[in-house]
């Protein structure tokens, strides 16, 4: 949840590529996350092969974001895919000052 000291404030939400889990179908895109998970519908905007991995430039709406995935999965521009984002690895951040709410 949101710290108390973020409330009725603008926030910029952080999380790194590798705590967001995507899938090409909905049925398992919270397959590895916590219960409760929120699931993203998302489109595929990018794909930056890195060898080991594969970053994910992907669009929500208005909101980019990038994730991590196995270079095996298989993903093409504008695809439309699911994301679903590890809270518990979510950090806030002031919109102003760029500093971490704690």
């Amino acid at each position: 949840s949101m710290p108390d000291s973020v409330a009725c404030r603008p926030v910029v939400l952080g999380i790194r590529p590798e705590d967001i889990g995507v899938q090409a179908t909905v049925e398992n895109s919270s397959a590895g996350c916590r219960e409760g998970a929120s699931v993203v519908q998302a489109s595929v905007e990018g794909i930056e092969p890195r060898g080991p991995e594969t970053y994910l430039h992907l669009a929500a709406g208005s909101q980019g974001f990038v994730a991590r995935v196995h270079p095996d999965f298989q993903v093409r521009i504008r695809q439309t895919v699911f994301a679903a984002f590890n809270g518990d690895k979510a950090r806030f951040f002031d919109s102003t000052t760029g500093v971490a709410f704690d």
